[in-house]
């Protein structure tokens, strides 16, 4: 192992949880945050991901019960409502598809 490779460690590859968990970071801690406009932004940085922010409430909550702090309790927030069905719904004007059934 050489000394370059001590001093200079390759750079950790992001992952999209990374960038997400970066995405909602610059939303919560806005000067005029608000939880509506910050859970839109956030959808719209993750496509709509759902998945993708449950992972990221998963990490935010552990980071809660280690240490909670105003910007963890915005962030909480901002995830509640942007997983909720009604602000998802609204981000692309289109409700929310239906899963496990036919709709009459």
């Amino acid at each position: 192992m050489s000394t370059t490779h001590v001093a200079h460690p390759r750079p950790r590859t992001r992952t999209r949880a990374d960038h997400a968990f970066v995405a909602l970071l610059r939303a919560v801690m806005a000067e005029g945050w608000r939880p509506e406009e910050a859970a839109h932004e956030l959808l719209e940085a993750v496509r709509q991901d759902l998945r993708l922010l449950r992972l990221v409430r998963a990490r935010i909550s552990r980071a809660m019960l280690e240490r909670p702090t105003g910007i963890t309790e915005r962030a909480t927030l901002t995830l509640d409502v942007a997983l909720s069905a009604r602000v998802a719904g609204s981000v692309s004007g289109a409700p929310l598809p239906r899963h496990g059934g036919t709709h009459v």
